[in-house]
């Protein structure tokens, strides 16, 4: 499967990229740049590695679980590997620190926001696409999101601007998403952060102990807000920006 997306570019000389598992080819004729996207399949895990991710997996779920409950602080690496079912050593094996469980992304999730991304790639106009990948994206990591803002929540200041380091590969996966859909255009990036700021507002103003779908109802009418201050354009091309 492929797609075209129109991209300016001074340069002349093919070029191949590698970004990920995605192969990005350049077709020049030196006024525009066409960028073809062949869409690799992502590679099917060994019995061995999906043991890993399990591991890894049942040792962070158990620290968000304990850090929601009684507090980063109150619980140490003992009780979280206690928790999972595995040995102090295996919990460094997969995670150099106590805060790693926290800061770092579970790969899976990773996996499942690209994978929507995907489903998304067609969406017109950007905005939809945008807003409909982090809707569907939050909703994906529920468990997780929810842990991380009961942990933050009862850190100090300090700790929770490290803490929020768990969750920054949302928006970075994103903007490089956005870059490459629409060739950099400073519009769709524009478009990225009032969508980002919008969801930051429900975030800040949810308890984390009412319902999930309560910050997800306030995140969906924060964006349907904000989608009103665009034009909403037909197409997200780098070619129909205006200055």
């Amino acid at each position: 499967m492929s797609r075209s997306f129109l991209w300016r570019d001074a340069g002349c000389a093919p070029r191949r990229l590698l970004y990920r598992s995605t192969t990005y080819t350049q077709v020049h004729d030196c006024a525009t740049v066409y960028l073809v996207i062949e869409l690799g399949t992502p590679p099917q895990r060994g019995l061995r590695e999906r043991k890993k991710l399990q591991s890894r997996r049942a040792i962070r779920d158990a620290a968000l679980a304990l850090f929601a409950e009684r507090g980063y602080d109150a619980v140490s690496v003992d009780e979280i590997a206690a928790a999972a079912d595995v040995s102090r050593g295996t919990f460094f094996n997969y995670f150099p620190a106590k805060q790693d469980t926290v800061t770092e992304p579970d790969p899976e999730e990773r996996e499942t926001w690209a994978q929507i991304r995907e489903r998304h790639a067609d969406t017109q106009p950007l905005w939809d696409a945008i807003t409909g990948s982090l809707l569907e994206g939050l909703s994906s990591i529920e468990g997780s999101f929810v842990a991380l803002r009961k942990i933050k929540a009862s850190s100090t200041p300090e700790m929770s601007a490290v803490f929020a380091r768990g969750s920054r590969w949302i928006a970075d996966d994103l903007r490089a998403w956005v870059d490459e859909r629409s060739g950099g255009s400073a519009i769709a990036r524009l478009q990225l952060d009032v969508a980002m700021a919008a969801v930051g507002a429900a975030y800040e103003h949810w308890d984390a102990g009412n319902p999930f779908s309560e910050f997800l109802d306030a995140a969906r009418h924060n964006l349907t807000l904000a989608g009103g201050g665009f034009d909403r354009p037909a197409s997200d091309d780098a070619s129909e920006e205006t200055t």
